[in-house]
């Protein structure tokens, strides 16, 4: 049986933080891989137990501007659910930019990688991925 594999990786979005970033990344990748399942399931039958999905942990690039960002708001730590959104004195367009220009984002991006070459690793080594042949994705 050929197998297929995917993988999930979760860099949060401009609004994570720490806390919420490590809290919601694996519900959100369980999710992802129960409603795949399903849809495969339901769907497509014949390729059910010939995708494998891993997940991939990443930091998330954006905390550090975020952070800083709280830390010059003049309402002092921002309530995520109004002032970060609607707030017109801070550049939430910009975070990104801020995360990517930080000095630490290459060895971020390095170790999101060597992450997922270890996922892959530990995949090919596993009863599952034995006889992987074919591309990731």
């Amino acid at each position: 049986m050929k197998t297929k594999i995917f993988f999930f990786s979760k860099l949060g979005n401009i609004f994570s933080t720490e806390d919420a970033f490590v809290s919601a990344k694996k519900t959100d990748f369980l999710s992802f891989r129960s409603t795949f399942a399903t849809v495969m399931r339901n769907h497509y039958p014949r390729v059910e137990g010939k995708i494998a999905i891993r997940f991939v942990e990443c930091r998330s690039i954006c905390i550090e501007a975020i952070n800083l960002l709280n830390s010059l708001s003049p309402y002092g730590a921002l309530n995520m659910t109004y002032d970060i959104s609607h707030s017109e004195t801070l550049p939430i367009n910009a975070i990104p930019l801020f995360a990517t220009s930080n000095p630490g984002y290459q060895t971020t991006l390095m170790n999101a990688v060597a992450s997922a070459n270890k996922v892959y690793q530990e995949f090919i080594s596993s009863k599952e991925g034995k006889y992987f042949s074919g591309q990731v994705r």
